[in-house]
């Protein structure tokens, strides 16, 4: 009976809205009072059985403990989740040559002089995950979309719907970063690298860019493929070239991820060069991997 309520909720275009919109404010509204018991219900309806925080097994439930117990109040966590104070890190750490350009940080859009900014430009707010703008010419780029958008993201808290309060203390910032190109011109190849304590325990690589063309595969880091799917997601129908400077990019992965048990390091390699993406220490807010 529940199941057929909830199918033909979602056949509904108005009620499954309203069903997302009223599921979104609970959520939101538990983290704040029970983040432990919300992280259980979230998990439960993500992975399909009970989370186990006594005593973690699977790499999910694992996650789960860090985030609750470890990262939650974590200060060098929460500087590495802002996308903008994480560059400090990266200095600190000895690698600022892996570091894309910055172009400006600002407090709000208005403060932005776009007649200051190249053609080309990705703008981002630093406080959470997918907030992102890509402009490849700046003369076609809808500034009223953009406003419109980033003002709605520095509104945001993101992480509550998902119990990731480390977001929560993140100072809001607008950063601007160079738009990065591929050699061989198609979307940018992602290195995800998931280490502890400084040690490289799996790469998967996405290719064919973020939206419907993305492709996920898995490598040991030695460079030999994994036959497993993530989800829905896809393989690519070839297997990728080992990168020449995978060494490299282990070596600047094993530096980034020394203080932390379980952290995933993002790199691209192009031109001959290793540049920083971000380091993410829930990966799908630790539901998936």
């Amino acid at each position: 009976m529940i199941r057929q309520v909830k199918n033909m909720v979602k056949q509904n275009a108005i009620l499954y809205g309203m069903y997302l919109k009223l599921y979104s404010v609970s959520m939101k509204s538990l983290t704040e009072i029970n983040p432990v018991l919300a992280t259980k219900l979230l998990y439960r309806r993500a992975v399909g059985h009970k989370l186990n925080l006594k005593n973690p097994v699977a790499m999910t439930e694992k996650m789960q403990w860090l985030k609750l117990n470890h990262y939650r109040n974590h200060p060098l966590v929460t500087m590495c989740a802002d996308k903008y104070r994480v560059r400090e890190f990266i200095q600190k750490k000895g690698c600022p040559e892996i570091l894309n350009e910055l172009y400006g940080v600002w407090d709000k859009f208005e403060d932005i002089d776009f007649q200051k900014l190249p053609k080309k430009f990705v703008l981002k707010c630093n406080h959470g995950c997918g907030y992102n703008l890509i402009c490849e010419d700046k003369d076609r780029f809808d500034l009223k979309m953009a406003e419109k958008k980033i003002n709605k993201w520095m509104k945001e808290r993101y992480g509550k719907e998902t119990a990731e309060l480390v977001y929560d203390q993140i100072e809001r910032k607008i950063i601007c970063e160079k738009f990065m190109e591929s050699e061989d011109g198609e979307p940018l190849k992602d290195y995800k690298i998931f280490c502890s304590y400084g040690v490289p325990k799996l790469i998967y690589v996405v290719t064919g860019g973020h939206g419907e063309g993305m492709c996920l595969d898995y490598y040991t880091t030695d460079w030999k493929w994994i036959p497993v799917r993530n989800g829905q997601l896809p393989n690519a129908q070839t297997k990728r070239k080992k990168p020449e400077l995978l060494k490299e990019m282990l070596n600047y992965a094993k530096v980034l991820s020394a203080d932390f048990p379980l952290v995933r390091v993002d790199l691209y390699c192009e031109f001959g060069k290793i540049f920083f993406g971000e380091l993410t220490f829930l990966a799908t807010g630790g539901y998936f991997t």
